[in-house]
């Protein structure tokens, strides 16, 4: 169904007027009963003809009818042009009303979001110069450790380490609840592999056991060149196939050098593996140069 327009719903609206039914329910020929008795049709009459009698034309009652019709044209547009304008007025205000609210958010967001930037920019701040803080910690923390390591291998220099069959711990004797003297063990295994050695236990200043069953760990009272310490040590490969072995002292950092080493040994990667001094050394061939290991990232470097 079409739209209908201003003057084709004015058209309707003048058509079904009480009037219009009216006449359109009379028969045709027949005038209208008048509604106010003789009087109302004797005026009718008058009307309905010209001053000689003769009735108006029907060109003149048309633009009657036409001119009312376009009254009510008139009215109709002017009822749609306010209701418009009031419309449009409605909606302005309230988009104004909506503009504002939304500007006063973004406001609102835009100085939360500017207190957020600056407290992260605070705390940024403060996170670099915490990390600054912890890398000089980081720093002095290492040449601490690095401290206490070498401290820790100048006082195990005098110390050598003893295990194998021979110094494996015996069982106890019933008749005989005395402790265990280790240190007499080892002045028995070193007397009788090294007879032209004259050791005394005068030489061991503390012999105690290492957690385990064959393992005796020694402090000679001297070390260093020439000493009885470094003696049985240099000489300790004279026990090959005995089942008695000598190693240094080694400080925890470097024992574990000196595993990771023995394992790439075994895996054909190095050709040797030893220490010196409470140093951890290798060789990856025969007759080749010692290279000292210092750290893990050291030991990573000769697999790489």
């Amino acid at each position: 169904m079409r739209q209908l327009s201003v003057r084709d719903m004015a058209r309707r609206l003048d058509e079904t007027s009480p009037t219009s039914a009216a006449a359109a329910a009379a028969p045709a020929g027949d005038a209208l009963p008048p509604a106010g008795g003789g009087a109302a049709s004797a005026a009718a009459g008058k009307r309905g003809r010209s001053e000689s009698g003769e009735s108006a034309p029907a060109t003149k009652r048309g633009s009657q009818r036409g001119y009312q019709r376009g009254d009510r044209i008139t009215q109709l547009e002017d009822t749609m042009e306010r209701a418009i304008h009031k419309l449009r007025e409605q909606i302005q205000q309230d988009f104004d009303l909506f503009s504002e609210t939304i500007r006063t958010e973004f406001h609102a967001i835009k100085a939360r979001i500017q207190d957020i930037e600056d407290h992260l920019e605070t705390k940024n701040r403060e996170i670099e110069a915490l990390s600054l803080g912890l890398q000089e910690t980081k720093k002095e923390v290492k040449l601490l450790k690095d401290r206490v390591e070498e401290n820790e291998l100048v006082n195990r220099l005098s110390s050598l380490v003893f295990s194998g069959k021979p110094f494996a711990r015996k069982p106890r004797d019933a008749n005989k609840p005395e402790a265990e003297d280790v240190e007499k063990t080892v002045l028995s295994v070193v007397r009788e592999n090294f007879q032209d050695l004259n050791i005394n236990a005068s030489d061991i200043a503390r012999a105690h056991r290492l957690p385990g069953e064959q393992k005796i760990i020694c402090r000679f009272v001297r070390s260093g060149r020439g000493s009885l310490r470094d003696q049985i040590y240099y000489r300790r490969m004279e026990l090959k196939g005995k089942d008695i072995y000598i190693n240094e002292c080694l400080t925890k950092r470097r024992a574990e050098i000196f595993g990771r080493l023995l394992g790439l040994k075994k895996d054909g990667k190095l050709f040797s593996v030893f220490s010196r001094g409470g140093q951890v050394f290798c060789t990856s061939e025969r007759y080749g140069k010692p290279i000292r290991v210092n750290t893990e990232r050291e030991v990573d470097s000769l697999v790489g």
